[in-house]
Formats: structure tokens, sequence, C-alpha cells
């Protein structure tokens, strides 16, 4: 038999914090992880359509990635040639 909307979303809730707590935090570490705040709208997030928490969450989320690539081609420069690559 197939529950309430609410004890499909609390049961969804508690599956998706175990699935954080126990598996991704051990594969994920800091400062790979990242953790954004942005409320969920009818079509997604949607920067520029006058919700500014989704512009500043795509803003944060775009330098987040770009400095997490850097990262990791610095690391991997410093490794294969032994150089020191700067920003």
């Amino acid at each position: 038999m197939i529950g309430s909307q609410e004890q499909i979303d609390t049961e969804v809730s508690e599956l998706r914090a175990q699935l954080k707590e126990r598996r991704l935090v051990r594969v994920v570490k800091p400062p790979s992880l990242h953790q954004y705040r942005v409320a969920w709208r009818p079509g997604g997030v949607r920067p520029g359509a006058g919700d500014p928490g989704h512009d500043e969450y795509i803003h944060a989320f775009c330098e987040d990635f770009v400095r997490g690539v850097k990262r990791q081609v610095s690391a991997l420069a410093w490794k294969v040639v032994g150089g020191v690559v700067r920003e």
C-alpha cells in the first residue's frame, strides 16, 4: 500500500539524510564538499527569474566549481611536472 504524500516525503527525507551521513561524507571530503541553501521552486532553480537566492546559488556554485577544478589541475600538475602552478 502506498502511503500518504506526507509519509513518502518523510521517508525520502530520512533516506537522503542517511545517504549524506553514511556514504557521501565518507567519500567526498572538504574542500570538495559544499553545502548550499536555496529554495526549490516549480520549474527548478532559475537564475535571472527574480529570485535573488537562485542567482546567489548559481554564482556560488560556479565559483566553487571553478576553484575545485583549478585545485585539481594544480595538484595533478604538481605530481606530473614537480613544479608549482599559481593562479
